[in-house]
This record gives structure tokens, C-alpha cells and sequence, in this order.
């Protein structure tokens, strides 16, 4: 019996996304118990709203955690993009040119900086990102002066506010159903395209991928540009929701897409991780913030327990790792 204990513990713990799925279902459990308005259908659509602004960044340090390194800049990019938007709409640009100019050439600049100093430079991914990072929020702050950019256009803010099936039980807001269809073809590509399998041989081993021949060079400064696409494009989305581009959006927020990959399952040591786990993490946080703001718990004491939970994948990580040896 102790030996089938073991070894079911075992199993249980190898699985990647254990160390969110058991917090989530307990935490939902508890704030289920204590506030009922926590399960109804429009706070689960508020939770999936919250979570999807940080799951389509979480998309990109998922790849980018993978391939064995991390961006601190995503915080200062997700404003810049929605501002860089909001400044296109409010000159006229049409709605939809705007969000792609916005997205390439925020997630161009701002990847490629990042790219080129980390790979070319050879500067540690904390510095390289760190600069960018301040780079960013200063121009973005210092340009607008603090101010945010409105009035936007109303079928544009349509985008952050309106849902399918709308005033039923079971709508689904556009940016759920945006950042949904984005996951499915970030996990697809993670795990059936050269492309994805690349990317988890560079973080897996860079040496030994680039002895393989791989451009291991190559195939990270295009994970940095995606990553840098995918915050302005979400930092467009928020900017839609508000109804106004705010350059003060985004503090802490690299925080929240590097702890939904590392609480998903995503092994900080590089070259293994999933995008359906980096979902559970983001919605555990979302679920987290939304539930204890619903029983009155101070939004000081969500930092404790993210910082908590955070910690606790970090050990089911390492513990993960141990197992394997």
C-alpha cells in the first residue's frame, strides 16, 4: 500500500499543471462558500474577461520562458500599444489598420531591442528587459504626459466591451473569444510545427541545439517579437475595455504573465511547458483577485497570496525536476 501511495503521489506530481489545478479548485470551492455570487454566469464571464487580458501576453512568455529565457519589458509595451492605437483612431487612421500598425510596429521595435541586445550584445534577459522596460514606460508616460488618449471610436471600444449571445446566460465576450482562439493557435503551434519544436530544443539545450544545426540565434530574437506583438495587441484590448488609452496601464503586469506561466507548469529551467497551463495559471489569478475583492479582502493581501502561490510552483517545479533524476 505504501509503495502504490508513493507511487500514485508520484504520478500526481509529474503532472505539469498540478501545481494549479488543486489551488484553483480549492480556492473556488472556498469563495463559492463565502460569496454567491461567485459561480453565477456574468462574475464567471468577469473572470474569464480579466483573465484572457493576461493570458495572450502569457501566450508569448510561455514560448519565450521555454526557450530558456524571460521579458520584464511587457508592462510598458501593453501601454505603449494601446496608446500608439489610441493616437492612430483619434488622427483618423481606420479602426482596424490601427490595431495592426499599433501591434507590429510596437511588438517590432520593442522585440527586436530586446532581440538584438540579448542575442547580439549577449546581455543577461533581465538586463536587456529591465532597460527596454523603463525605455518604454518613459517615452509612453513621457509623450502623453501622463494623460490618457480619448475619445475613441465606439466600434472600437465594441471590441473590449461587447460579447456574442449577449444578455443571454452563456454570452462570450469578444476578447474571451479572441484570446481563446489565439491559445488554440499557440498550442497547435507549440506542439505540432517545426517552428514549436525548435523553440522547446533551444531552451531544453542551446548548445546542443546549436550543434544540431538549429538557428538557435534566430529562434529566440522571433520569440522576443512576439512577445512584444502580443502585449501591444492585448494592451489594445484594455485600451478598448477602458474606452481610453491610458499610458499608466500595465504596472506589475510583467509580474502576472510570468507567474500564470510558472504557476501553469511552465519549467523555469526552459524546453518544457503548455499553453492550456499557462491559461489555468492566469485564471487562477484572475479567479484569486476576483474572489477576494468579492469577500472584502484588501487588494494588498492578493499580492501575499499571489507571492505565495507563485513560491509553491516554483517548489512543485523543483521537486518536478528532482523526480526525473
Amino acid at each position: 500500500m505504501k509503495k502504490y501511495l508513493s507511487n500514485s503521489l508520484g504520478s500526481v506530481m509529474r503532472v505539469r499543471e498540478v501545481g494549479v489545478i488543486i489551488p484553483l479548485l480549492i480556492a473556488s470551492i472556498l469563495f463559492a462558500a463565502n460569496s454567491p455570487v461567485f459561480l453565477t454566469s456574468q462574475n464567471l464571464m468577469n473572470i474569464f474577461r480579466n483573465t484572457s487580458f493576461v493570458f495572450i501576453t502569457a501566450i508569448g512568455m510561455t514560448y519565450l520562458i521555454i526557450s530558456g529565457a524571460f521579458d520584464l519589458s511587457v508592462g510598458p509595451v501593453y501601454a505603449f500599444g494601446g496608446v500608439f492605437a489610441g493616437l492612430l483612431m483619434t488622427n483618423g487612421v481606420p479602426i482596424v489598420l490601427a490595431i495592426l500598425i499599433a501591434t507590429v510596429v510596437t511588438g517590432g521595435f520593442f522585440g527586436s531591442i530586446n532581440g538584438f541586445f540579448v542575442q547580439k550584445v549577449g546581455l543577461p534577459p533581465m538586463l536587456a528587459t529591465l532597460a527596454s522596460m523603463n525605455i518604454a514606460r518613459g517615452v509612453v508616460t513621457g509623450v502623453m504626459k501622463g494623460m490618457p488618449v480619448y475619445p475613441l471610436p465606439d466600434a472600437f471600444a465594441m471590441i473590449g466591451q461587447g460579447s456574442f449571445f449577449k444578455g443571454m446566460s452563456f454570452e462570450i465576450p469578444y476578447v474571451v473569444a479572441i484570446a481563446l482562439f489565439l491559445g488554440v493557435v499557440a498550442a497547435f503551434v507549440l506542439k505540432r510545427t517545426v517552428y514549436g519544436r525548435l523553440i522547446c530544443a533551444v531552451g531544453g539545450n542551446v548548445e546542443t541545439a546549436r550543434l544540431a544545426g538549429i538557428p538557435t540565434k534566430l529562434i529566440s530574437f522571433s520569440v522576443y517579437i512576439l512577445i512584444s506583438m502580443l502585449a501591444a495587441f492585448s494592451g489594445i484590448l484594455i485600451a478598448s475595455r477602458l474606452g481610453s488609452a491610458q499610458p499608466n496601464v500595465g504596472v506589475g503586469y510583467e509580474m502576472q504573465t510570468i507567474a500564470s506561466v510558472v504557476i501553469g507548469g511552465t519549467s523555469l529551467v526552459g524546453g518544457v511547458g503548455t499553453i492550456w497551463g499557462t491559461f489555468l495559471g492566469a485564471l487562477f489569478m484572475a479567479a484569486i483577485s476576483n474572489g477576494m475583492t468579492l469577500i472584502k479582502v484588501s487588494p494588498f493581501w492578493q499580492q501575499l497570496v499571489l507571492g505565495i502561490v507563485l513560491l509553491l510552483a516554483c517548489s512543485l517545479d523543483h521537486i518536478r525536476g528532482r523526480l526525473k533524476k
